[in-house]
């Protein structure tokens, strides 16, 4: 239970007693998708209840606030201070000077241009999305994504480096390689999604979301030199967003 409890620490705003020794991070890997389907769970069955009661869009509204409200923003942050270090330095980072600018711009509290307008895009089109679904399926459609998003960190971690050794958990499950926990974290995401829409479409959105998410991790890869804890936040919303237009499309 340790596990979990770490997990859920690192994943949301709930209190988490002490029990021992906190375990190494890569050790909750195969817990962030039950975490991620809790969330997105709780979040698409409260927008439910408040569109019924008011209408869909106060209902979307209401499950993006409460996904807010469950990870304290934290991914959200993430996607934000990711997008001011994209901003801040032109081209791929390849230099002291360039890490030293792209890092200044990702620890400044105050958000940026850039990752305001992330924010509002983001935010706005999973909105949008979520209106194209049916009432009956936000509660299943939103465990989906907050599982395989969840997932999609943990495989953006493991393929990727920290770019800095202060990156706290984040360079602690970037510097910590664990390709059987990460399997079988694949295997909880598949599983849970299967119970949604089936063993042949889970299987096809774990290819589709693990491409992706790995994708976006080997572009900031690429970008910055390394990966760090926000970056892993940012893989999660877009990873998201990606899932909420496969299920738009074919769901």
């Amino acid at each position: 239970m340790n596990e979990f409890r770490t997990a859920l620490s690192f994943l949301t705003v709930l209190p988490v007693g002490r029990s021992g020794e906190r375990p190494a991070l890569e050790r909750a890997f195969p817990y962030f998708p039950v975490i991620g389907a809790g969330i997105g769970a709780a979040a698409g069955g409260l927008g439910a209840a408040a569109a019924e009661i008011w209408s869909p869009a106060v209902g979307a509204a209401a499950a993006l606030a409460a996904l807010a409200i469950l990870t304290g923003g934290l991914h959200a942050d993430g996607l934000a201070d990711t997008a001011d270090g994209w901003a801040a330095h032109p081209g791929a980072v390849r230099t002291p000077e360039g890490r030293s600018a792209v890092l200044t711009a990702m620890r400044d509290p105050r958000p940026g241009t850039a990752g305001v307008l992330a924010l509002i895009l983001v935010l706005g089109l999973q909105w949008t999305l979520l209106l194209e679904l049916s009432l009956s399926a936000w509660m299943w459609s939103l465990a989906i994504v907050g599982s395989f998003s969840r997932l999609g960190m943990v495989l953006a971690a493991q393929g990727g480096r920290a770019l800095t050794p202060d990156s706290g958990l984040g360079a602690e499950a970037l510097n910590r390689k664990s390709f059987g926990r990460t399997a079988a974290a694949a295997a909880v995401a598949w599983g849970i999604a299967a119970g949604g829409v089936g063993l042949g479409p889970a299987a096809g959105i774990l290819a589709a979301s693990g491409l992706f998410a790995a994708a976006c991790g080997r572009l900031f890869q690429r970008r910055f030199g390394g990966l760090t804890g926000d970056m892993l936040g940012a893989v999660n919303e877009l990873t998201g967003l990606f899932l909420l237009l496969l299920l738009t499309r074919f769901f």
